[in-house]
């Protein structure tokens, strides 16, 4: 009877000590605390962040061309010439004219001259570049003499007119640059000529 007991004691005890849990606790790691992101007012921005915003920005949203309007009126006034060129244009696009084989001036031509003349003298800062031609026919050298002597001719009148001569050139081109390239009288007594430039 004892033993029975003895080991109905020993049963309890046993299972007892079953049910019992043991609670280990884990390791305790090495655990920072998380720092929360400081979040700083636009107001209290240091300059160089506000500078460093300022090009990105920049360089997300690029400048857009000016583009401006072109008007009719604009493009009136570009094409329109200034009075002095337009008198210009008209005063030395004159051309004067000799008979063949001469290089004396026509009377047909003087007035040619002398409206040249005076425009010289309203502008006395211009000069001006007197070029001789000749018609087709004679040698070539022959022809770029006779044009000097045609250019020449033209500058003496404007200097008996009170033009400096020092404001006026004289070149040749001889047959080489004809107005009308045709074989007949009417193209030769037009190429027989002189012509006025001004020298930029």
């Amino acid at each position: 009877m004892r033993k029975v007991l003895l080991i109905l004691c020993v049963l309890v005890l046993f299972s007892a000590c079953a049910k019992q849990k043991v609670v280990s606790q884990p390791p305790q790691a090495d655990i920072k605390p998380v720092q929360q992101e400081q979040v700083v007012p636009k107001e209290q921005k240091a300059p160089e962040m506000k500078l460093q915003e300022a090009q990105i920005q920049q360089k997300e949203e690029p400048k857009k061309a000016k583009v401006e309007e072109v008007t009719p009126t604009m493009i009136a006034q570009a094409q329109t010439p200034t009075l002095e060129t337009a008198k210009e244009d008209g005063v030395l696009s004159k051309m004067i004219h000799f008979d063949f084989d001469k290089y004396d001036i026509k009377k047909e031509y003087v007035s040619v001259l002398k409206e040249i003349a005076e425009y010289l003298k309203a502008n006395p800062d211009i000069r001006i570049l007197i070029e001789g031609h000749c018609d087709e026919r004679g040698t070539r050298e022959y022809n770029l003499q006779l044009g000097m002597r045609r250019a020449e001719s033209a500058k003496k009148y404007l200097v008996d007119l009170g033009i400096d001569e020092k404001r006026i050139e004289t070149i040749s081109y001889g047959e080489d640059r004809p107005l009308i390239n045709e074989q007949n009288e009417s193209a030769w007594a037009k190429n027989r000529r002189c012509e006025f430039k001004r020298i930029k």
